[in-house]
């Protein structure tokens, strides 16, 4: 495994080679895209047929919910024991956990109905629109300084109003918040991260009791059929709350997009009626005494399962096998994949990584555009120059399914199969992600075979041209995180890249009445890299760009979905 100074030195390496290999096209491409991406699609059918033979597909998943079980969380120790005390220690928390519950339930049920919470949302949007306004004021105005403390004055006494009412409205509002409200998400994960490799009891023990009070606060209610979890809303509320407490002289734009996202989701909620958010909440109530009545069996050493009792060790054992052999499948699909495609042409092993990458990562979520697909693929053309990313080592996993008899300690060759496969780069990867069935057994629907078309062009295109100005080598979304946290926080080897506009807009007649009529609500300005201002404005439901400078309308490209990032170099 690379040490951290082997690591640190191959970043700085990277801002060099990285810049030298993306100045000219990775392949010499003299056949045209539709030749090339026949001839990848014809391979890709055979690793198709050989990969995903009938029956691997449905295998996967029998072993994926083997491992998830009813999807407990049983706490072990170095040996391979039940950790006893930390079942002990959280008994009482979760039975806390079902009264706070009950608690709710009966506040629902006293109230009328939801006409005063909705009017309450019906306040803060206009508040918020306001603060919007004089916040864009702010940005644009040349005006006297006096004429901008007068301006400044005046959001500030709004915003400390539109706080206290946005707090007000959660706090009236308990039956959607988190237990144990506000939760600092990214405190247990980044606590529970530092943990987690613990070689030490002590440690071990610390990650069992982060994981396990997770596992009791990161819930919420759902449909009584089990669809329609509400926790990602309750931990989003929960993030946005702790932001509130926090000095600031203005409403950031994560916090706007947060709040107005949260506002619509509680407002489904309340628009559902009294009965439904009854029954969810009963179905919480149920569900948690369920895990009561499972952790108080456990910690009595006899559990039982259907028509047996087993012991805590017993289940441990059993947990540990169902993982055992979903690694095994996974990492055994891993390496077929990895020798089909190493026994192939260095531009089909490009493509075969680029187009998987690109299908799991991003998706459809860039539209026809796919500039965050483009974004991504130079990602990717950016890592091959790098030692770190290009590799994989004797401390991966799939080192020993893929090296040979030469290979003792780093696998170098395929390069292109390596940054796909390296280990705890693309989530996709791991075998306890849904994701990872589509690696072996990729999507072959109409909508999967024609987003892989598209990904190809995107891929050949970026192939031919690189772009060395993006020196970006990771990227983030904060809003597919739980509590909408932001990890990139802890990448201290790594700087932000500036946010971008997307592509002009040609058809921008209405765009320019609306602006005309001030009919939008402004969001925020940016610069980009070489200093333009930028304003996003919100039209119609639908958020663009503007640049006031060149008078000109481009898409818009949401930073709450994708920020790059590029090394620091090393001084």
């Amino acid at each position: 495994m690379l040490s951290k100074s082997n690591f640190l030195l191959s970043l700085f390496s990277l801002l060099f080679s990285a810049q030298v290999l993306a100045e000219k096209p990775m392949f010499e491409l003299k056949e045209k895209d539709d030749v090339i991406i026949d001839r990848y699609l014809k391979i890709h059918s055979a690793f198709f047929k050989e990969s995903c033979r009938p029956g691997s597909e449905e295998k996967f998943w029998k072993l994926f919910y083997d491992f998830r079980g009813a999807g407990y969380f049983i706490p072990q120790l170095t040996d391979n024991k039940l950790d006893r005390a930390t079942v002990n220690r959280f008994i009482p928390e979760l039975i806390n956990k079902k009264r706070w519950i009950n608690s709710q339930v009966e506040i629902v049920q006293k109230l009328k109905d939801f006409n005063e919470h909705l009017e309450l949302i019906d306040n803060l949007r206009p508040m918020l629109d306001q603060l919007l306004k004089l916040r864009e004021q702010i940005d644009d105005s040349r005006v006297s300084e006096e004429e901008m403390l007068k301006l400044k004055n005046r959001y500030k006494y709004l915003y400390i109003t539109f706080k206290s009412n946005l707090k007000t409205f959660f706090n009236k509002s308990s039956f959607l918040l988190s237990y144990r409200f506000p939760v600092d998400h990214f405190e247990l994960r980044e606590n529970y991260d530092k943990s987690k490799n613990g070689d030490t009891v002590q440690l071990n023990q610390r990650m069992n009791e982060i994981y396990f009070y997770r596992k009791i606060v990161q819930d919420g209610a759902q449909n009584s059929n089990h669809t329609g979890s509400d926790s990602f809303l309750r931990a989003a509320i929960d993030t946005i709350s702790l932001r509130l407490e926090k000095v600031d002289d203005f409403l950031s734009e994560e916090l706007r997009f947060d709040i107005q996202w949260a506002l619509n989701g509680v407002e489904k909620h309340f628009r559902t009626g009294k009965s439904k958010i009854v029954e969810r909440l009963t179905e919480w109530s149920v569900r948690t005494d369920e895990t009561i009545d499972f952790y108080e069996s456990l910690r009595n050493n006899k559990v039982k399962i259907k028509d047996h009792f087993e012991t805590g060790e017993q289940l441990i054992e059993e947990q540990s096998k169902a993982k055992f052999a979903l690694q095994q499948y996974s990492w055994t699909k891993a390496s077929e994949t990895y020798a089909f495609w190493r026994k192939r042409a260095d531009l089909m092993q490009s493509l075969f990584s680029l187009e998987t990458i690109l299908f799991n990562e991003v998706g459809t979520v860039d539209g026809e555009a796919g500039l965050e697909r483009r974004d991504v693929v130079q990602v990717v053309l950016n890592r091959y120059a790098s030692t770190f990313y290009s590799t994989i080592t004797k401390g991966d996993n799939l080192f020993p399914y893929v090296a040979d008899e030469k290979q003792k300690e780093v696998v170098d060759t395929n390069r292109w199969l390596n940054i796909l496969f390296k280990e705890g780069e693309f989530s996709f990867t791991y075998y306890f992600i849904h994701g990872n069935v589509r690696i072996f057994c990729p999507d072959m629907t109409r909508v999967g075979r024609h987003l892989r078309k598209n990904n190809l062009k995107i891929a050949l295109e970026l192939l031919r041209n690189p772009k060395p100005e993006f020196k970006a080598v990771r990227y983030f979304s904060r809003a597919s995180m739980l509590g909408r946290i932001d990890m990139s926080t802890i990448w201290s080897d790594y700087i932000e890249l500036g946010e971008r506009p997307g592509v002009p807009i040609a058809k921008d007649k209405k765009l320019f009445e609306a602006l005309a009529k001030s009919n939008y609500v402004y969001h925020y300005s940016f610069l980009d890299q070489s200093g333009q201002r930028f304003k996003v404005l919100e039209i119609d439901d639908d958020v663009v760009v503007f640049s006031p400078r060149q008078r000109k309308f481009f898409t818009h490209r949401s930073p709450h979905f994708f920020r790059y990032y590029e090394p620091i170099p090393s001084a």
